[in-house]
């Protein structure tokens, strides 16, 4: 017998000697691997006494999709006394197609059982009938649309009208004569929900309805069939939609300037587009030329030229209005107009402006084609902005100009640096170095704590020497100290003095990992040394980026040493980057520290010594000695008190073990995964079972197998069907 079958089997068994928690869990593990041998079994559980148990077995057969289902199914819609099963069946009829299911679902969308008890709160004929709406919609049954109309005339009936209307135009045919009566006899809002509901049909005559209704008197309605057109892709009708540009109701100028370009992008009949959209970007309403703004942007540059829309830009830079001055920035980016240089300096310094609007002018600036003295001026006066994404555009810009082979790319490259090492440009001084709150790296003179965290950090440093490696806390409120210090980090005090500049430096510190230049790689290294931990952590971090990208390993290995010292001296957050950035780094010597943090009191920091030791064995350091080393670290991880240590050791695993040689420990791989995924009630049981699929799943499946017979209670059961499932369902999760 096949893994899947021995699986079956054994979870069919279940169905009979477990519990109501068993039985549950099993109809969903057999569902979900779709073998039609459990159908029987399957069957047989839609008249449990327990209702969820029925529910369960409902949503397996619906989900696998068998006619022999069926009969049992329509036993169970018709006597059930629980309402909540009969509406699962109704809702897993819709997944088969069949003449005693359609017939079915009429007469229960048609009008309530009479034998179907009401609860006070909520009655189960509304599920019931919207399930049914649903599925005929989807069948698109014919004989449908009597009752569907029926329904819609119900004055009484339940607020369904949007399914109706849209299962209605999936039938096609009489459904849309239905919603063609609407178009024509109904109020302003049931023809806009009219016109909506045929964006969902297929037929020709869905298009030419909403092109009568393109004609409506109701602007809603009007603009409803053209996003409807657009949602049906009715290129056809571009031309048509082009006439609805001169509407005289902003809202349907405005959709239809959408529309039209991704109808035009979509059949590519974009020429002649822009001279119909040119005229709206003088319309009277905002909305309406911030949309014509972004619909030209898509399309490209000779036809735009031809019909004067770069200089007709330029001009709404200088609108009131932010978004439409906001969609010109970001067009004249796209498009990189060097006409529109002068608009955007303007913007830039405008400090009593939108912020947001100087962010995408600054964006746009560092665009153009030709630089010079008053854009860089523009860009390095940014770095100074109150607000943190202009700084981010304007050090992005300068980071791209210094990469180019401009004449400003050492001036560009300069403003960065000395961004990074807070020097001012003004003074030359370099601005006093404003760390956080934790504590330093060097001695400091006693001080009472000024938190609960603080105190229990100092009981625990007291307790032993400096010299000697400080104790961990116990594993029940070491993952609650981590949070405490995470939350007070969020909550402390914003600094009182260079506050803007500080973060200046973190941001130019992080652009220039994007550099390859030797200049950004000293000051990084410079970095490394400053008092305050944020600094650092940023240091590290662009370090790793730097390696990431590729660049020469020689030209990086200067800053294994410092790295190594942050990871032995620094505060957790350092640690961590640091961690990851020696990874990167790919040398063979970092292998015993990363090693060492698999012991860190930080869980975050354990977390990422497991991905470095992994990213640094598969890219070969240390050769295949050191990948089976950190195997059998990764293994011993998998008990770890913090489950985002033992999920990174899984995955670390799965990535490791086809690199490990001819006979790599599967078995005992499996077996520690399969007691990992019981830690914490089985918490993590999907994301292991997934791992051991990738892993191997005849192994996993076995030995799960032979557990199922020896657990004692219906918990522990579950988290192996669990399990099963992950390993052997028709279309496995993706977590």
């Amino acid at each position: 017998m096949s893994a899947r079958e021995r699986a079956t089997t054994a979870l069919c068994r279940l169905l009979t000697t477990g519990d109501e928690a068993d039985r549950c869990q099993a109809l969903r593990a057999l569902g979900a691997m779709g073998d039609p041998a459990s159908i029987p079994a399957l069957r047989e559980r839609l008249y449990d006494v327990d209702p969820d148990v029925c529910i369960d077995a409902v949503e397996a057969l619906g989900r696998m999709g068998d006619p022999q289902a069926i009969p049992d199914l329509l036993e169970l819609l018709h006597n059930h006394p629980d309402g909540e099963v009969r509406s699962s069946v109704v809702e897993a009829l819709g997944n088969f197609s069949d003449p005693r299911v359609e017939r079915e679902l009429l007469i229960c969308a048609a009008g309530r059982p009479a034998n179907l008890v009401c609860d006070d709160e909520w009655d189960d004929w509304w599920d019931m009938q919207l399930h049914a709406v649903t599925a005929l919609g989807r069948m698109r049954s014919r004989k449908a649309v009597p009752v569907l109309r029926a329904i819609l005339e119900d004055e009484e009936s339940q607020g369904i009208e949007a399914e109706l209307l849209t299962a209605l135009a999936r039938i096609g045919g009489e459904g849309l004569e239905v919603l063609k009566e609407r178009l024509q006899r109904g109020g302003p809002a049931e023809r806009r929900r009219a016109a909506t509901a045929l964006g969902h049909a297929r037929e020709r005559e869905a298009r030419e309805l909403l092109g009568e209704a393109l004609l409506d008197r109701e602007a809603q309605v009007r603009s409803s069939a053209i996003h409807a057109l657009g949602a049906t892709g009715a290129g056809g009708y571009l031309k048509v939609i082009l006439i609805s540009l001169k509407d005289p109701d902003p809202e349907v100028r405005g959709a239809a300037a959408a529309v039209c370009g991704r109808l035009a992008a979509r059949c590519g009949n974009g020429g002649g587009l822009a001279g119909q959209l040119v005229t709206l970007l003088d319309d009277t309403d905002p909305v309406v030329r911030r949309t014509t703004i972004e619909t030209l942007e898509t399309l490209d540059g000779e036809q735009l030229s031809s019909c004067g829309v770069p200089a007709r830009i330029v001009r709404c830079l200088g609108g009131p209005d932010t978004g439409v001055a906001a969609a010109a920035c970001r067009f004249v980016a796209h498009h990189r107009l060097d006409e529109a240089r002068g608009e955007l300096l303007r913007i830039a310094a405008d400090g009593s402006g939108s912020a947001y609007l100087r962010q995408q002018a600054i964006r746009a600036l560092g665009k153009l084609e030709e630089g010079d003295g008053e854009i860089m001026e523009a860009l390095c006066r940014s770095l100074h902005d109150p607000e943190q994404p202009v700084r981010v555009e304007a050090l992005g810009a300068l980071t791209t100009i210094a990469g180019s082979e401009t004449p400003w790319a050492e001036g560009a490259l300069r403003a960065v640096l000395e961004a990074a090492r807070g020097v001012s440009r003004a003074t030359g001084e370099q601005d006093p170095d404003q760390g956080d709150s934790e504590e330093p790296a060097t001695p400091s003179p006693a001080k009472p704590p000024s938190s609960t965290l603080e105190a229990i950090d100092m009981a625990l440093k007291a307790e032993s020497p400096l010299q000697e490696k400080q104790p961990s806390p116990p594993e029940e409120i070491r993952e609650h100290l981590e949070l405490a210090e995470r939350l007070e980090t969020i909550a402390a005090p914003p600094r009182e003095k260079s506050d803007r500049d500080f973060g200046t430096r973190i941001l130019a510190i992080r652009v220039l990992a994007g550099s390859d230049r030797e200049e950004a790689f000293t000051t990084l290294m410079d970095a490394l040394q400053e008092g305050s931990p944020e600094l650092r952590r940023e240091a590290a971090i662009s370090i790793g980026r730097m390696a990431a990208r590729g660049l020469d390993p020689s030209r990086l290995r200067h800053a294994v040493g410092p790295l190594l010292s942050q990871l032995e001296l620094g505060e957790e957050k350092v640690r961590h980057a640091c961690i990851r950035a020696l990874a990167r780094l790919g040398s063979a010597a970092v292998l015993p520290h990363l090693l060492e943090s698999l012991q860190d009191r930080s869980s975050q920091v354990r977390i990422e010594a497991v991905r470095g030791l992994v990213e640094l064995a598969a890219g070969g350091g240390g050769g295949e000695p050191a990948i089976t080393g950190i195997l059998a670290h990764l293994r011993e991880r998998l008990t770890d008190p913090a489950a985002g240590v033992r999920l990174a050791a899984a995955e670390g695993l799965a990535r490791l073990l086809p690199l490990a040689g001819d006979e790599p420990p599967v078995r005992g791989v499996v077996e520690r995964l399969i007691g990992a995924a019981r830690i914490d009630h089985g918490s993590q049981a999907r994301q292991m079972g997934c791992i051991l699929r990738e892993i191997e799943r005849e192994a996993a499946v076995d030995a799960l197998l032979q557990q199922l017979e020896t657990l004692e209670t219906s918990g522990e059961r579950r988290f192996a069907m669990e399990l099963l499932e992950e390993l052997l369902a028709s279309t496995p999760s993706r977590l």
